[in-house]
């Protein structure tokens, strides 16, 4: 499960084990998030038009995927 807390950020939580596994920070605010069908990557957009595709298993690393 993810969390917005700040513009900017994201947390990652696990949900078996009820515990926040990594925060994300971004140059810009995180405007849509969701996860691949299998649960293995998280697609990020900011609202600067940047896509990043997290690996949650990675703990806490986002790559740019595209900018504008």
């Amino acid at each position: 499960m993810t969390l917005h807390t700040e513009p900017g950020e994201l947390e990652l939580y696990d949900l078996v084990e009820m515990r926040k596994r990594a925060t994300y920070d971004f140059n810009g605010r995180v405007a849509f998030d969701a996860f691949s069908g299998d649960g293995k990557h998280l697609l990020v957009l900011t609202s600067d038009q940047v896509v990043y595709m997290v690996d949650p298993a990675a703990n806490g690393t986002a790559n740019a995927l595209a900018s504008k």
